[in-house]
Formats: C-alpha cells, structure tokens, sequence
C-alpha cells in the first residue's frame, strides 16, 4: 500500500507562541495515510495546536491521527479541540487526541471529539499515548462508540500509560449505542 503523510503546520517543531491552523483532512483509499494535526515532532513553549478535523473515508485503509504532534507536549503548550470521525467500516483507526509519546510540565490537552464505527476496530487515546507528569491537564474529551455492531473499541480518557506527580485527567465522557456484538474497553484517567 502507498504511505501518505500529512502534517498540518510544521514538519518538525511548534514552539514559542506558535499556533497551529484549524486544517480539514481525509484520507486516500487502498493506503497507509498518518495525519499529523500539527507538529510532527512537539509543541512546547506557548505553542498550540490549532482545531483540526480528521475524517477517515476511504476503503481498505489503514489511519493514524496525530491530533496535535506526533511526539510530546511540554511547558506551556495547549492542544487543539479536534474532531475525528471514522466513516468506513472494516477499517483499523488510531487516534490520538493530542501526543503521541507524554504530556508533561504545564502543558494542557484540548477537549477532542471521537466517533467510531461499526464493523471496526478504534483506538483512541484523549490526550497522550504515554504517560502525563508534572502539573499537566487532560482535556475534557467525548468518546462515540458510533451506531452499529461487531465493533472494538478501546478509549483512554487521559493516558495510555501513567498520571503521575500533580497531573490531572480531563472530565471525559464515553457514550455507547452499539446494538449487538460489541467490545467496549473504556480507562477514564
């Protein structure tokens, strides 16, 4: 399959007082597409990240969504309030909702949308794939199972990994409607 690579704002870095676009993307059919909201690699300093939507359309593809960078948040940095929606069925997506990797000293998650699918597997991380530390926040993220059945769905609200130090998970909401046939697996922080 062919690799399609978006990144929104930077190929690299955000940093300073830097802030993201509010960018629309969708992905191609029969590829491997990586969208990257933001930065591809971080957003430190005052950066943040702009109020991306990322809608997964095409058939037999596989999709990765970087909300805001592919690597971590820091300092004083703040996600975008981005939206990603899964449109086809028999498709894998991984969304993640800010960072890829951590989330650490003041840095702040924005407050992200999440629809699955049914007929598909999602994962979906609200703010960091890794771990948050420090005295960051999650934002306040909605997660949508979609309507539908023969779906698995795993959501973490704030981390993939740990909260530690004063770190604080978001007020997040999971919402189901799935009919039959369904695996929900929800960690709220």
């Amino acid at each position: 399959s062919p690799l399609n690579t978006f990144y929104g704002d930077a190929g690299n870095n955000m940093s300073n007082h830097s802030k993201g676009g509010d960018d629309t993307y969708m992905g191609g059919a029969f590829a491997n597409n990586i969208f990257y909201g933001d930065a591809a690699v971080s957003l430190s300093d005052h950066a943040q990240g702009g109020d991306d939507t990322f809608t997964a359309f095409p058939f037999f593809a596989e999709n990765t969504f970087y909300g805001d960078t592919g690597g971590s948040m820091s300092d004083h940095s703040k996600g975008g309030n981005d939206t990603f929606t899964a449109t086809v069925p028999r498709v894998d997506y991984i969304f993640y909702g800010d960072a890829v990797h951590s989330i650490f000293n003041s840095a702040r998650g924005g407050d992200d949308t999440f629809t699955g699918l049914s007929m598909s597997t999602t994962t979906a991380y609200g703010d960091a794939g890794e771990d948050m530390s420090n005295r960051s926040k999650g934002g306040n993220d909605t997660f949508l199972s979609g309507r539908g059945r023969q779906q698995e769905n795993t959501f973490y609200g704030d981390a993939g990994g740990v909260l530690s130090g004063h770190a604080e998970g978001g007020d997040d909401t999971f919402i189901t409607e799935t009919v039959q046939g369904a695996d929900h697996t929800f960690y709220g922080d």
